[in-house]
């Protein structure tokens, strides 16, 4: 069982209902950058895995 990071302030504003669609992308053990709902809007969020641990952090084009 590895442990969910969430990076960022951003996570803690979500809605639960939006919250728990990036829980099952984790479940489901998708890496990669997906698009969420965020409230009236979607943000790309990077779900990236660091040893035991799974990280997700908001994506910001650089």
């Amino acid at each position: 069982m590895s442990t969910v990071l969430y990076e960022g302030e951003d996570f803690k504003r979500m809605l639960r209902t939006d919250l728990a669609r990036i829980e099952k992308l984790v479940a489901a053990k998708k890496f990669g950058i997906f698009e969420v709902p965020f409230r009236d809007k979607k943000i790309k969020v990077e779900i990236a895995k660091k040893g035991d641990s799974v990280i997700v952090r908001r994506h910001r084009a650089a």
